[in-house]
């Protein structure tokens, strides 16, 4: 059989939609009226069918986000809309939820999600998570790991307990999916509870990832808020990307590279990566950004050839010290970036548990992943900033 790209609405996979009562807008805060209530049949402790004769029919306004690829929201008589498309496989999943109330009680198994509801300051929304050990944030560590813990573990993938999701009775389940054995919403999707798949992390420019703010602000009744947010970091980032270029354009262009060798092979993001546009957001020349892949693969001999040409390296793997690396793969010695001391990782911040707090924030804070890679790139442009993530493993 041809192999052929599909896509698949959530009825494809056991249907649910959210459906609320009308005319709430009006009543309340316009950043506190979008709960999700479950209109398919067989929901945790709820009616076996929930009746809705509009459900499904909404006439909805659609509106394409300014930078995102992966979702859309609208409108209709009533409330809110968003309808998100993730690419799974060779399929695009394609799941719409019709709001009216936000959500109340989420459990986000993924911490970029934790990253979007806390930016939005709605944490006190979340009652479970995956793991708590991936943790950056304080709080919400607490929550998970103190005295008198309030925050339950569900697990992920094949640890995940549905017994316990369905006990807690989330109105919303966010996780996410890479096509991997290791997915879990097809098991989610059985229990019936409003389930979104987030797709951010297959965006793959930095506003795009960002703008995913807005998708949480509808579901959890913050839609004004999360454009706000949105608007303040996109104005910021274009700035701060303008200013770098400028710098660049003065002859001031370091030549970068980042990834790291597993098994003799050297992976790296493609020119049309999320961190290849960064980097030229950045004011920094990456060797490969006119390869059009997302991901490359390299012997380390190809390298270690282009060895004297990348002035900085980037994002070395999962290795925090120059120890860690070396005892990975001796040879990267070669490279200038290392002779030259200018290694530099995004583990700056992490929580009690080694939780790295990059992959919990920074999708959602893309001014602020700018200014570390201005401040990494060009270091006398912006003395006085302290780099939130980023650091040079060579200094201690």
């Amino acid at each position: 059989m041809k192999n052929f790209h599909k896509v698949l609405k959530i009825n494809d996979l056991g249907a649910f939609s959210v459906g609320l009562p009308v005319g709430v807008r009006a009543k309340i805060a316009p950043f506190l009226w979008a709960i999700i209530f479950l209109v398919g049949c067989g929901g945790a402790d709820r009616d076996p069918c929930l009746k809705d004769e509009n459900r499904g029919k909404a006439n909805i306004s659609w509106q394409e986000p300014e930078d995102a690829q992966r979702f859309q929201t609208g409108s209709f008589e009533g409330g809110l809309a968003l309808e998100v498309r993730s690419i799974v496989g060779r399929d695009t999943l394609k799941k719409t939820f019709e709001i009216r109330e936000p959500a109340k009680r989420v459990i986000p198994l993924s911490t970029a999600s934790l990253g979007f509801i806390k930016r939005l300051g709605l944490t006190s929304k979340i009652i479970a998570v995956g793991t708590a050990d991936y943790i950056a944030d304080s709080a919400l560590y607490r929550r998970a790991h103190g005295s008198e813990p309030s925050l339950p573990e569900v697990g992920n993938g094949p640890t995940l307990s549905l017994e316990k999701v369905v006990n807690l009775k989330p109105d919303l389940v966010i996780t996410f999916a890479t096509g991997g054995s290791e997915d879990d919403y097809q098991r989610l999707n059985t229990l019936g509870i409003p389930l979104m798949i987030s797709s951010e992390w297959q965006e793959e420019s930095p506003l795009g990832k960002a703008e995913w703010i807005r998708a949480y602000g509808i579901l959890l009744g913050a839609d004004t808020l999360a454009s706000a947010i949105y608007r303040q970091s996109k104005n910021e980032y274009n700035q701060w990307k303008n200013a770098a270029h400028n710098i660049a354009a003065q002859g001031e262009c370091p030549k970068v590279i980042a990834g790291m060798v597993h098994g003799g092979v050297w992976y790296a993001p493609g020119g049309n990566s999320y961190t290849a546009k960064l980097i030229k957001d950045a004011g920094g020349c990456y060797l490969w950004e006119n390869d059009p892949r997302r991901e490359l693969k390299f012997t380390l001999e190809e390298i270690l050839a282009l060895g004297n040409e990348a002035e900085i390296w980037i994002n070395p793997g999962p290795y925090g010290t120059p120890e860690e690396i070396l005892a990975a793969e001796p040879r990267v010695e070669g490279l200038k970036a290392w002779k030259n001391g200018k290694v530099f990782q995004m583990d700056k911040k992490k929580g009690r548990s080694g939780g790295n707090d990059f992959y919990e924030s920074a999708v959602s804070e893309p001014e602020n992943v700018l200014k570390d890679l201005i401040r990494t790139f060009h270091p006398s442009h912006l003395e006085d900033y302290e780099p939130k993530w980023y650091r040079n493993i060579f200094i201690l």
